[in-house]
């Protein structure tokens, strides 16, 4: 489906909905407005692995935003126990390692390099 596409891209970005939607599924509160970020991450991963290259800057931007949202909800947020600390600080850290590595790899960036071949 996504030959072309960098398995460690492809690998990440699965693991960041995955983990997400477990987060959002193992925790107490109504399921539907804690799903429409993993909807969003979803939309935007699979445009982004489709070849749409501002969609995994868009995608990328939002990792970065929300990343640091999640690093920070355990330092201004409400109390939390020590599970829901480390589960917000290491998704996260995974969020912005997601976003560094789609900005910064030189196989996501030959993967959106336009094609030079002659026809």
């Amino acid at each position: 489906m996504f030959k072309e596409a960098p398995r460690p891209l492809v690998t990440l970005l699965s693991l960041v909905i995955a983990s997400k939607v477990a987060l959002i599924a193992a925790s107490i509160g109504p399921l539907f407005p804690g799903l429409l970020w993993p909807l969003l991450f979803a939309a935007l991963s699979l445009s982004a692995l489709f070849g749409k290259q501002s969609a995994a800057t868009a995608l990328g931007y939002v990792f970065y935003v929300v990343g640091v949202l999640s690093l920070l909800l355990p330092v201004v947020g409400t109390a939390q126990s020590m599970f829901g600390i480390v589960t917000s600080v290491v998704w996260g850290a995974l969020a912005i390692g997601t976003a560094r590595y789609t900005f910064k790899s030189q196989a996501v960036k030959a993967f959106y390099a336009p094609s030079t071949s002659a026809s």
